[in-house]
């Protein structure tokens, strides 16, 4: 690996069209999208930045190795448990709604089908 100076950290942006303003760690998708970009590069720190074009506001995060292969490591985790249980439902589908339980969001108050997923739990 080489040494990074500070000219020398990459860095991406991932523009978001969302209604509220969040942290670059408080969802995966910006770390996974580190470790891609720490791979191609062959980087051991990049600046990811969540730029909210409603808001015209900002939130970066310098992410080093350590973190961004942390979401690697969680996303293969979860990968593998869903796989697992697509296996399981393929024996036993009246399982579905324990295997896959609807988890209520934020997003759910916006959602005309809110009602049919609150009635399945």
């Amino acid at each position: 690996r080489r040494v990074l100076f500070r000219s020398q950290i990459g860095g991406f942006f991932d523009w978001k069209t969302n209604r509220r303003v969040y942290g670059p760690m408080d969802t995966m998708q910006l770390s996974l999208y580190a470790w891609a970009a720490m791979e191609m590069e062959s980087l051991d720190l990049i600046r990811g930045t969540l730029y909210f074009l409603r808001f015209r506001q900002s939130k970066s995060h310098l992410f080093t190795k350590k973190e961004a292969e942390a979401a690697r490591a969680w996303a293969y985790r979860l990968a593998h448990e869903i796989a697992e249980k697509v296996d399981i439902h393929g024996t036993f589908p009246e399982l579905k709604g324990t295997l896959f339980p609807p988890q209520l969001g934020s997003h759910c108050r916006h959602c005309p089908f809110a009602a049919e997923c609150l009635g399945r739990r």
